[in-house]
């Protein structure tokens, strides 16, 4: 029987009542039978095998741990995340509920249209509106419906409700976390999800975040499983899942394919019925999921749109000569979410001189995107690309309906010392390297990573897409955390390797790429404001805006109506003129204008 070293010894006690048998055998690269054997001597004589040593001054309290069971550590962890998640989400939404950020925003913004779809759908509009539904994420619509009809057109109780969809979410990550690595990973993984700041954010917003990760992080548990087991239930769960996140985020299409080759490698050295049975059942459960939506698609256009047909005017926006990366305003395409689909459509439309089904408008701007590169060259793509790869990476939130940092300034809890991804992406860096001798064991995470990467760089980055990506990373990042400190006395080459990695990934995703400047945030405050009848606090917000903006038309516009409203034509005549001084199409500023003008 060979003999173990001191720290073979010690890491044998460290994780007798944490990991199996199995998995401290291939951990110690020795037989299960010498395994075996050497803890029957460990047993008989604890003291003689770990030699004279200096006593720990936790020893006491690692007697004491050692001394629970496993399934009393899981109910621990379990309470703890459930807690930690819930309380700070509530306490959020009690602070929120005092601002003008509790309600949607009434200008036309994802929220807002959400809002107004569960409605139509509670007065019997089940199939939604052709036009517009059509290119709107459907699975949150309904959720919605589904919670105004129990609770009635109120927001707290879904806010609420959410808050308590995320619990369950970090709770998930915790357990994806501890069958693929360990029970230690999945606790710091749900920690850090369930007090992650921008999960806050979004748990009091009317949008599908909360809900579509839910989805998405249950199909990384039931694949998970798959892997353990290798039957065909949870792989086709895992399909089904993985169809129903995409109803809320449909980049989760473009993540699909990557799990299908995961299944085929996985399953290889399975008989070939085997490996068909389960891609069959992987498949049928995504198929089942988006069938629905496909019918409701081809009732309404007689047209197949697999989920939304907004895929081709994203692309255009995220690759065509002029992007930036992120979302950015397109020639003769409106910024506004729901102008933007009207707006598109008619573009295609004219250049194409008839009326188009929707997929066919998807593909008018997916051969814009590729004409525009044939007429540009594709050099500019490299270094979009790049640059769309380093938002991907980068601590910077990217706006969306609202700014993560402008909501910093006024609820409270969000200024705490919550994780963020400037935490998140750096300790992710290192534990992509130091799982990687595991590789095989944790093969899911590296596909599910990669491919959520990659169908965010295919279109363009926002803080409220990348959260897709955080529960994946967030298991890296607590794989890294958990395993720098024992490589320390184990590895000091991968230690150190580890501090170097995590020194450039901390200096990488703190790169200044973008910054907050709150013109359109002051903006949007100013409507809410004005709506309330504050005008005063409103004009503040406009002239903040512009101040930092001089350039941006919208503040004036709404001055221009703020002055309308009140009875001060000239002065709204002025503000006008400065909006089409600054934007010549801006349309609405012009219908108003001449409206003004024809009354004198």
């Amino acid at each position: 029987m060979a003999h173990l070293t001191k720290q073979q010894i010690e890491y044998i006690r460290e994780n007798l009542s944490k990991k199996s048998r199995n998995q401290l055998a291939r951990d110690l690269h020795i037989d299960k039978r010498e395994l075996l054997r050497h803890l029957k001597t460990l047993e008989k004589t604890p003291a003689a095998q770990a030699g004279t040593r200096r006593e720990n001054p936790f020893s006491a309290i690692a007697s004491l741990c050692s001394k629970v069971s496993p399934k009393t550590w899981t109910a621990i962890h379990v309470a703890v995340i459930f807690f930690a998640a819930i309380a700070v989400r509530l306490l959020y939404i009690h602070q929120l509920k005092d601002t003008y950020f509790f309600a949607p925003f009434k200008g036309g913004y994802d929220d807002y249209i959400f809002d107004n779809w569960a409605r139509e759908i509670l007065k019997g509009n089940w199939l939604g509106d052709g036009v517009l539904y059509i290119y709107r994420m459907p699975l949150y619509g309904y959720a919605l419906a589904l919670l105004y009809f129990i609770f009635g057109h109120h927001y707290l109780p879904v806010y609420i409700v959410q808050a308590l969809v995320g619990a369950g979410t970090c709770l998930v990550i915790y357990a994806i976390g501890a069958v693929l690595a360990n029970r230690a990973v999945g606790f710091i993984a749900g920690l850090f999800n369930a007090l992650y700041g921008v999960f806050l954010y979004y748990t009091g917003m009317l949008v599908g975040e909360t809900l579509s990760m839910f989805v998405g992080t249950l199909a990384i548990l039931f694949l998970a499983l798959f892997q353990k087991y290798k039957k065909s239930t949870p792989v086709f769960f895992a399909g089904l899942s993985i169809g129903i996140a995409a109803l809320a985020r449909a980049n989760m299409l473009i993540v699909a394919p990557f799990i299908l080759v995961w299944i085929c490698v996985l399953s290889r050295k399975d008989a070939l019925a085997r490996l068909v049975r389960h891609c069959a059942a992987f498949i049928l459960g995504v198929v089942i999921a988006l069938a629905p939506v496909i019918i409701r698609n081809y009732v309404h256009e007689k047209d197949i749109v697999p989920v939304i047909a907004s895929g081709g005017i994203n692309f255009y926006i995220g690759n065509a000569y002029g992007a930036d990366g992120k979302y950015r305003i397109t020639d003769g395409v409106s910024t506004n979410p729901e102008r933007m689909i009207y707006s598109s459509i008619e573009i295609a439309e004219k250049k194409a001189g008839r009326e188009l089904k929707p997929s066919e408008i998807s593909a008018f701007w997916v051969n814009e995107t590729f004409r525009s590169m044939k007429e540009r060259g594709v050099s500019f793509l490299f270094p979009l690309m790049a640059r769309k790869f380093a938002l991907f990476w980068n601590s910077f939130e990217v706006p969306d309906i609202w700014d993560y940092y402008f909501f910093k300034k006024y609820i409270p809890v969000l200024r705490m010392p919550l994780f963020s991804f400037s935490v998140i992406a750096p300790l992710a860096f290192v534990g992509l390297y130091l799982a990687w001798p595991k590789r095989k064991e944790l093969s899911l995470l590296y596909i599910m990573a990669l491919g959520q990467m990659l169908s965010l760089v295919a279109f363009f980055v926002t803080s409220r897409y990348r959260t897709q990506a955080v529960p994946v990373l967030s298991i890296f990042a607590a794989y890294g955390l958990a395993g720098m400190v024992p490589a320390f006395s184990k590895d000091r080459l991968r230690a150190v390797v580890s501090v170097f990695i995590l020194i450039g990934a901390v200096l990488f995703s703190n790169i200044q790429l973008e910054r907050s400047t709150f013109e359109t945030s002051h903006n949007s405050l100013g409507i809410l404001l004005k709506r309330d009848g504050k005008i005063d606090d409103a004009i503040r917000e406009y002239r903040k805006a512009i101040d930092i903006a001089p350039r941006y038309p919208s503040p004036y516009y709404n001055l221009g109506l703020l002055y309308r409203d009140t009875g001060q034509p000239d002065k709204a005549i002025y503000y006008f003129n400065k909006t089409l001084e600054i934007d010549p199409g801006f349309a609405p500023a012009r219908q108003k204008l001449d409206g003004l003008l024809g009354k004198r």
